[in-house]
C-alpha cells in the first residue's frame, strides 16, 4: 500500500520568489529539496534546480506541482516534508530566505539553519 502525502505548499511571496529563480537558471523542470545530515543540530534543507537536461529518475522522487512549480522530494524523505508550508521571509533590508514551517522539527540551532527531526532518517 503506498502512503498518501498531504504535500507541500507554497506562500505566494515563496512561489514568486520560486520562480524567479527558476526563470533565470532556465530550469524547466522545477527544484529539488532534501535533507542531509549537517549543522550543529543536525540537518539542514538543500536546494537545487533541475533543468530539462538533467537525468532525474522520477520513481525516485515524489514530484508535487504546487502553483505551476515542479518540487522534487526523494520519496525517502517526504515523511519529513509532509504538510510542510514554505515561506520567504526578510532577514534585513536586501536579504531573504525561505522558512520551512514544519511540524516534525523539534528544534533549531542558534543560527537557525540546522534543525533535529523527531524521526530519524
Amino acid at each position: 500500500m503506498k502512503n498518501k502525502f498531504i504535500g507541500i505548499s507554497l506562500t505566494q511571496s515563496a512561489q514568486k520568489h520560486i520562480t524567479n529563480i527558476i526563470n533565470k537558471n532556465n530550469a524547466q523542470q522545477g527544484i529539488k529539496i532534501k535533507i542531509k545530515k549537517s549543522g550543529c543540530a543536525g540537518f539542514q534543507y538543500y536546494f537545487s534546480i533541475i533543468n530539462n537536461k538533467d537525468n532525474i529518475e522520477k520513481k525516485k522522487y515524489y514530484i508535487y506541482n504546487e502553483k505551476k512549480i515542479k518540487i522534487y522530494i526523494p520519496i525517502k524523505y517526504m515523511q519529513f516534508f509532509d504538510g510542510t508550508i514554505i515561506k520567504l521571509i526578510k532577514n534585513d533590508e536586501i536579504n531573504y530566505s525561505l522558512q520551512f514551517d514544519n511540524a516534525k522539527i523539534q528544534q533549531f540551532c542558534g543560527c537557525g539553519k540546522s534543525f533535529s527531526l523527531s524521526k530519524k532518517i
